[in-house]
């Protein structure tokens, strides 16, 4: 039996108090600030078909059609979890976008098999070059490197165990129309590999955003865009400052609560209710 349509107050309170509230299970991968990032950084055209690939329970989908800077836009969300998918679904009723967010369960190296199945009753089967603009935050920690989870769900989404880079950007090369764009969060130390691996897929970088949490500080994340097929030029935006420096009155190294720049507020305002 599916649950009643919330009521337009409930969407309301939902959306004001985004992203707090997103069902997320409890064993898998709880979302950061990464993902919120991806949201408020991509920029599709009005009116375009916007695939989340590795969706979890949709927080980079979500936010970008909650901010509406492109009216029509439809959005589709692929993760490997049947229970991220469906956090994903409940997630869209509650914010009032079923109507343009649904998620399905598929893995990511599986895509070219299934596009070319038979239409199956209840499978997802994409069709190529089905979509003009692509989000994905893949998992970017190498089989082995660091501690391992106890939560596999939570594994999955952090290590290259069922699907590295590659094949994330496989899977968005084949998926994306000629000239159709991607957006992509990733650990900034690893922004050689990004880079040689997008252009071996033929998905040229145009912009390149990095994350940085204080001034003085290394940059920690990179949002990057790229083009199917694009001219070669990559413009390097000026660094996204996450948190103000001390002045004084709070110390951000000895725990201090960490206060958001205004930059950061600006490009991403509902960070200020993450979690």
């Amino acid at each position: 039996m599916e649950s009643p349509a919330p009521s337009t107050d409930a969407i309301h309170t939902a959306r004001a108090l985004f992203p707090r509230g997103l069902s997320q299970p409890e064993s898998g991968w709880r979302f950061s600030l990464d993902a919120l990032l991806l949201g408020a950084f991509a920029s599709p055209r009005p009116g375009a078909r916007v695939l989340d690939l590795g969706c979890g329970c949709g927080p980079a989908g979500l936010w970008l059609l909650l901010r509406d800077a492109s009216p029509g836009v439809t959005m589709t969300g692929l993760d490997i979890s049947p229970d991220m998918v469906r956090a994903a679904g409940e997630n869209a009723a509650r914010l009032g976008l079923s109507d343009v967010f649904s998620a399905h369960v598929l893995d990511v190296r599986d895509v070219r098999a299934r596009a070319a199945d038979p239409p199956r009753q209840g499978a997802y089967r994409p069709e190529p070059e089905s979509f003009d603009h692509i989000l994905c935050n893949p998992p970017y920690r190498p089989m082995g490197a660091g501690r391992t989870s106890p939560h596999a769900g939570r594994h999955l989404a952090r290590c290259e165990s069922l699907g590295a880079l590659s094949d994330f950007l496989s899977a968005a090369a084949f998926l994306l129309a000629n000239r159709g764009g991607l957006s992509v969060v990733y650990p900034a130390s690893r922004l050689t590999g990004l880079i040689t691996a997008l252009t071996e897929k033929n998905l040229e970088p145009k912009t390149l955003l990095p994350v940085l949490s204080r001034p003085d500080h290394p940059a920690r994340l990179v949002l990057v865009s790229a083009v199917k097929n694009g001219g070669r030029e990559l413009a390097v935006l000026p660094p996204l400052v996450l948190y103000r420096e001390a002045d004084g009155s709070d110390d951000l190294d000895a725990g201090a609560p960490r206060r958001l720049s205004e930059t950061a507020l600006a490009f991403c305002p509902c960070l200020a209710a993450n979690p």
